[in-house]
């Protein structure tokens, strides 16, 4: 077998690949030796047909096996041999194939794109470095020793309820005069004052007498997350059960052990440092796809012909489905359609070389603890239930599918944040807040 580069470049190989014509006879040999012992032929025994029979009977047969398996051994030869990185490889004839000559063909690869030196220091980010004040941190304590508080029994339970009282109480809601699901309660513990239960139900219940019944007339908001009842108006029968007061636990060292801290100084510390990391994740959320775009903007490298022509047609036909629902003055022209096809899938097709190369180069991976993390975090977004998330996401492979991706992503771009040129820039807690608030609202990057 005899082997020769055709054509070369950075993205696309050609093969030449010469077999003899006894390489080609030896093989068939070799094939008919070892098929004879177990051949039938009608007029002969197993096993006992002739030589010369056998071979003009199968030689056809031995042949196209034997070009196959040729093929394959060519193609892993050259690819180990030149350690190729192959994204797809074809086969090509060269002039007729003849089982009684030498024969000629070419193996085409293309390869993964060389990705160029990337100078990350080019995109600059303003980085802020938050500075809390100390006001901000007592509130925040006071808001974790809220989380630790105890109830007692007031000691006068014959005095009217007053603001920030923490009432038991018992409720039943009804809308239209027919109770609806969700809307009863036994033993229900409620703060007066903080805004826990809808829009004026808890002012209701403020110069109340304990045991006492109160009509308490709401109506639900217009964004509230049950379809069945938001923007509806109800009335809830209440009874007020007890009136308890918040013991607040004593704020010091002990206190910030609570929360695995040895002293009440290093927790404040703590709390610098979390709500300071806090905001630059806000910073990397809002930054992350489109510096990555701009990266694949900035560093250009050829792409394999055969997957950026197949990207190129599935963008078209999208786009020319996308086309027909538009008004007719917004259609697209076929030469405008073709322009953004071709635009679309050179863009998705670097970003994908170029994720894939920093997954390489940073050993990232995507295990099950990432995606359950991921899955509780965007629950305690939205305030929705674990279970029933993970169970949609699992139900749904391409929506589980698409929350790995965005893992995955997350990961590059915090290998690849800090390579970036960061400018820091001293902000108070309002103004990070106003910074964010306005990269938001942009496509800026700085």
């Amino acid at each position: 077998m005899k082997i020769s580069l055709e054509k070369d470049s950075k993205i696309k190989k050609k093969y030449k690949v010469i077999i003899s014509k006894n390489e080609i006879s030896e093989k068939n040999e070799q094939l008919l030796k070892e098929k004879l012992p177990s051949l039938k032929i009608d007029g002969f025994r197993k096993g006992h047909v002739p030589i010369d029979i056998a071979r003009k009977m199968l030689v056809g047969s031995f042949f196209k096996t034997n070009l196959s398996e040729f093929i394959d051994f060519a193609a892993k030869k050259i690819v180990e041999e030149n350690k190729l990185s192959v994204v797809s490889s074809v086969f090509e004839e060269n002039g007729k194939i003849d089982p009684e000559s030498d024969i000629s063909f070419f193996l085409v690869f293309e390869l993964w794109p060389e990705i160029p030196e990337i100078k990350y220091h080019k995109i600059t980010v303003t980085k802020p470095i938050i500075s809390i004040s100390n006001d901000e941190i007592d509130k925040q304590i006071l808001i974790m020793a809220d989380s630790l508080a105890t109830l007692k029994k007031d000691e006068n339970q014959e005095r009217k309820t007053q603001i920030n009282d923490v009432l038991d109480i018992d409720y039943l809601g009804k809308i239209d005069d027919i109770a609806f699901k969700g809307g009863t309660a036994k033993n229900q513990m409620l703060q007066l004052g903080s805004n826990t239960f809808i829009p004026g139900f808890e002012e209701q219940l403020i110069d109340c007498n304990v045991n006492s019944e109160v009509k308490v007339s709401v109506q639900f908001p217009n964004d509230y997350h049950s379809e069945d009842i938001k923007g509806k108006n109800a009335i809830f029968n209440v009874k007020i059960n007890a009136i308890y007061n918040k013991v607040m636990p004593e704020i010091n060292d002990d206190f910030a052990k609570q929360f695995k801290e040895e002293t009440l100084a290093s927790l404040k510390e703590k709390i610098q440092s979390v709500s300071s990391e806090e905001y630059i994740t806000q910073l990397k959320s809002i930054l992350q796809s489109r510096v990555i775009e701009q990266i694949a903007h900035d560093n250009d490298f050829d792409l394999p012909e055969s997957i950026l022509t197949k990207q190129i047609e599935e963008r078209k036909k999208s786009l020319i489905k996308n086309n027909f629902s538009k008004p007719e003055k917004e259609q697209l022209s076929s030469k405008e359609i073709e322009k953004q096809a071709i635009i679309e899938a050179k863009k998705a097709l670097k970003l994908a070389y170029l994720k894939r190369s920093w997954v390489d180069k940073y050993h990232i991976e995507v295990n099950d603890s990432d995606f359950e993390m991921a899955i509780a975090q965007e629950a305690k977004r939205n305030g929705s239930s674990y279970q029933e998330l993970y169970s949609a996401y699992n139900q749904y492979p391409n929506l589980k599918q698409y929350a790995l991706a965005a893992i995955e992503e997350n990961k590059i771009f915090n290998e690849i944040f800090n390579l970036l040129k960061i400018k820091e820039k001293p902000m108070t807690k309002n103004e990070v807040e106003s910074y964010l608030e306005k990269l938001k609202t942009s496509n800026d990057i700085m």
